[in-house]
C-alpha cells in the first residue's frame, strides 16, 4: 500500500475527486493520468485536507508536508503511482494534452 507516502496523498485527492483533471485507463500505455494541484493558501489547503483525508491521519501529515504547485500523476495497471511536480499549471495541462494524445490512439487501436 502506499500509505503514508506522497504517491499515496495524490492517490488519495484523485479518488476522492479533488484532481483538477483526469483521464486514460490503467491498462492503456499511459496508464490513468491525471492533474492535481497542492493548493498555496493555507485556506484551501485545510479544506482539501478536511475534504480527503478526514479519516487518515498519516496520510494527512505527508500532505501537509507536501510542496504547493501542480502534479502530473500516472497510476499504472499493477497501482503504482509516479508523478512530477511540474513549474507551472502550463506545464502540467501540456503533459495531459500529450498523454491524452496518446491514449486516444491506443483507445482507436483497441477498437479495431
Amino acid at each position: 500500500m502506499l500509505y503514508g507516502t506522497i504517491e499515496g496523498v495524490l492517490r488519495s485527492i484523485i479518488t476522492a475527486g479533488w484532481n483538477v483533471k483526469s483521464d486514460g485507463h490503467v491498462e492503456a500505455n499511459t496508464g490513468h493520468f491525471a492533474i492535481v494541484e497542492i493548493p498555496e493558501h493555507e485556506g484551501e489547503r485545510d479544506e482539501m485536507r478536511d475534504a480527503v483525508f478526514l479519516d487518515e491521519l498519516d496520510e494527512a501529515e505527508v500532505y501537509d508536508t507536501i510542496q504547493a504547485g501542480w502534479y502530473f500523476v500516472v497510476e499504472d495497471s499493477q497501482g503504482n503511482i509516479t508523478y512530477s511536480q511540474t513549474k507551472d499549471r502550463a506545464e502540467a495541462f501540456n503533459l495531459f494534452e500529450k498523454a491524452q494524445e496518446v491514449y486516444s490512439q491506443w483507445v482507436e487501436e483497441e477498437m479495431e
